[in-house]
């Protein structure tokens, strides 16, 4: 599913509507996986006790429950190269 060419034209709704399709594509769970997963990452580097452990977890759970494929991918392609170089 590509961004509409007039992308700018559309209403808010329209915007909106095309948003809620993508988001249940596995290209759209993809994407929102990746972000909560970097941003995890990130929060993580955080130093206490300024971390927001519970945002975290929450993101980490939110990733895997509903938007698990950038995970399962990037365990798979590191899966295939550990085997590799072995």
């Amino acid at each position: 599913m590509t961004q509409p060419h007039n992308w700018e034209a559309l209403c808010t709704e329209e915007q909106k509507k095309y948003a809620c399709e993508f988001i249940n594509t596995v290209r759209g769970r993809y994407i929102i996986g990746q972000a909560l997963a970097l941003a995890v990452a990130r929060l993580e580097e955080v130093p206490l006790p300024h971390r927001e452990i519970s945002n975290i977890e929450d993101m980490g759970r939110l990733a895997i429950l509903f938007f698990p494929y950038y995970e399962l991918h990037r365990s798979g392609v590191l899966s295939a190269r550990q085997k590799s170089v072995t």
